[in-house]
């Protein structure tokens, strides 16, 4: 599931505090995050043919490769739910 090098997973949930813009770079941001929790197992963006993040499956069924450029994402709390119980599902299989 790698893609040059990158984790496609779900591995830890956090909360975002504040925001702050790049000074250097119009286009950049830095998020400062509080409450950081790694999971016992890193839960795969998908399911097979399931997309945990709607914004990351195309029109067309495939992967949006784009929205795997930003680090952030803002999700919905459904979306937040479905990774969860991802994370526990994978931990109930480990068994």
């Amino acid at each position: 599931m790698d893609s040059r090098g990158g984790r496609q997973s779900y591995f830890a949930t956090t909360q975002v505090q504040r925001i702050d813009g790049d000074p250097k770079r119009d286009d950049h941001f830095y998020a400062y995050v509080s409450n950081y929790l790694e999971f016992d197992r890193a839960v795969p963006f998908r399911d097979r043919n399931f997309y945990h993040e709607n914004g990351l499956q195309r029109d067309d069924g495939g992967t949006n490769k784009r929205e795997f450029r930003r680090a952030v994402r803002s999700i919905s709390e459904v979306e937040y739910d479905t990774i969860l119980k991802g994370r526990v599902r994978a931990n109930a299989d480990r068994g």
